[in-house]
């Protein structure tokens, strides 16, 4: 039987990523400016996902509301505030 590795490419996997260098007296375009905040996103996407894997870090806990009796959705719910990593390195 033969096994298969299936590699799918996730956000921030892009291979080549390029990080803008400057030099004295360049002129710095809107291009540059957003090439290297999605570096660095990129950069932090992927050391959040491989490196601390993703889910609840803190907080972030789900509590029950009362239900009330007029109320047209039978349940409601509070998330507090917390620190969440999503499955492709996200902060949430």
């Amino acid at each position: 039987m033969k096994t298969e590795t299936i590699c799918r490419e996730l956000p921030g996997d892009e291979q080549g990523a390029e990080r803008p260098r400057y030099f004295p007296r360049q002129l710095i375009t809107a291009d540059d400016l957003i090439l290297e905040q999605e570096y660095f996103r990129n950069k932090l996407r992927r050391h959040n996902r491989l490196l601390h894997g993703w889910g609840v870090v803190c907080g972030a806990k789900v509590c029950p509301l009362p239900q009330a009796t007029e109320s047209p959705v039978p349940w409601k719910v509070k998330v507090t505030p917390g620190y969440i990593l999503g499955p492709y390195g996200d902060e949430i």
